[in-house]
């Protein structure tokens, strides 16, 4: 089939399709945008019910929450210390009778450069 073809045999189906006419395109127009407006009213009143109650609840929540460690984190001991905390602070370590608390790790920081830029789509 040559492009020729094609372009005939296209203008023929063409003919065959059912326009809508004007009024008709009007009317499904209106139809679509106020279906669409239904649809975000509806939506934004979920988002607004849902983003309130979340609200409501971090409103209600306790400021601390308990943590449990296990015994052994607690001590504020790092292998092969011994068992003797490290660090400082005011606060006793839970089980430990000390008021030393465990050193915590230095975050390493993470290196910027040109590997990390995103490519463009």
């Amino acid at each position: 089939m040559s492009f020729a073809e094609y372009i005939q045999e296209t203008r023929g189906e063409m003919r065959h399709v059912s326009w809508p006419n004007r009024r008709q395109v009007a009317v499904f127009t209106a139809t679509v945008v106020a279906a669409s407006i239904v649809v975000s009213l509806f939506l934004g009143l979920f988002d607004f019910m849902f983003g309130a109650g979340l609200r409501e609840l971090v409103r209600l929540a306790p400021n601390r929450v308990p943590v449990e460690l296990p015994a052994d984190l607690g001590t504020g001991a790092t292998p092969g210390s011994g068992g003797v905390p490290v660090g400082g602070g005011g606060e006793p370590v839970p089980g430990t009778g000390t008021t030393e608390q465990p050193a915590l790790p230095t975050p390493t920081p993470t290196p910027a450069g040109p590997d990390l830029e995103f490519e463009p789509l």
